[in-house]
């Protein structure tokens, strides 16, 4: 049903787009886009691609509300994302709460010729409401897909490989499609050089979704956020062997362990211990009381491709609390 959106007719010329950013350090960051030129994109017989918006901010996710013939195209902007001197969106003249701060997400609607006629949705604001103003934002999905139902939406407060002291900020959110109003529904997830990701629905009542890792190595390292960044948690228990690496500086680390933290012949307790056990260890806790609502509903710690029970109406609020399998029910 949504293949039809590929051969939309838009008419699209060479341009070179300059950063946004008024930075004088930053006017010369330009790019230069000519979908005319080879190679284009590898598509099946039959179809064609061409631009349906252009002009947008770092796009990370998209979800469709209709049919083929009749639908809108929400479209999320994740903001400041990989951190840079001139993605930087406390350096924005209006501050980072500006509506037309460029470099914190928001969500915008279009119409099925590409007319936005919707948003910005769920920009920051002072008081705490709306996405969180560093980012990345990842994803957005309907419940119901091309039906609709609640819009969910992830995001962070961490601008990823930059550090500013927002270790486990990454959330699932709920966003009012009408007016943009972010209410958190899993909170405290973690945060470093991966986020909460994707999002998907498969119709049994249930939301999945993807737990970004917080290294690349299993190591912290100076590459995540200077030493700062928390460290993986395994999927099941694991013994540490008497490794430790070398993770700048001079300093060494051990697997799956803080910055600087030799830790040869440990045990690591995994994410399935802490689902199913006390709920709590090395400093990582879970909280997850029966009949938790949105507002109240928090997690802790490395829930990699969890799964969380949720109805799917627009006004509902989460329904009673459960949770499958870690390792089997993920999307990761």
């Amino acid at each position: 049903m949504v293949a039809p959106l590929l051969a939309l007719p838009a008419v699209t010329e060479a341009q070179t787009v300059s950063n946004p950013s008024t930075a004088p350090d930053c006017m010369n960051n330009t790019a230069f886009f000519n979908t005319n030129l080879p190679p284009s994109i590898n598509l099946p017989p039959g179809f064609t691609a061409s631009v349906f918006a252009s002009g947008l901010n770092m796009p990370t996710g998209i979800a469709f509300l209709g049919n083929a013939t009749n639908f809108q195209v929400y479209v999320l902007e994740s903001g400041h994302g990989l951190p840079s001197v001139c993605n930087n969106e406390m350096a924005w003249p209006g501050g980072p709460f500006d509506i037309k701060n460029p470099f914190t997400p928001d969500i915008l609607v279009f119409n099925r010729n590409g007319k936005l006629i919707r948003g910005p949705l769920g920009k920051p604001t002072s008081a705490g409401g709306g996405f969180q103003p560093s980012g990345p934002a990842i994803d957005i999905s309907f419940v119901n897909g091309l039906s609709g139902g609640r819009l969910f939406a992830t995001d962070s407060n961490q601008s990823t490989h930059q550090h500013n002291g927002q270790n486990n900020s990454s959330r699932i959110i709920t966003v009012n499609p009408m007016t943009g109003v972010v209410n958190p529904f899993i909170t405290n997830l973690p945060t470093g050089d991966h986020p909460t990701e994707q999002l998907a629905f498969r119709g049994d009542g249930w939301i999945y979704w993807s737990q970004g890792s917080t290294t690349n190595s299993g190591v912290v390292g100076l590459d995540n956020g200077g030493g700062q960044n928390q460290s993986d948690i395994p999927c099941q228990d694991i013994t540490l062997s008497q490794s430790v690496f070398s993770s700048g500086n001079g300093q060494l680390t051990s697997g799956y362990s803080a910055f600087n933290t030799q830790n040869t012949g440990g045990t690591i307790t995994g994410l399935l211990q802490l689902v199913h056990g006390s709920g709590s260890a090395g400093g990582l806790r879970r909280r997850h009381p029966p009949g938790a609502t949105e507002q109240s509903e928090q997690h802790s710690g490395l829930l990699l491709g969890l799964s969380e029970p949720v109805r799917d109406s627009l006004s509902a609020e989460a329904s009673s609390v459960g949770r499958g399998h870690p390792c089997r029910d993920g999307r990761r």
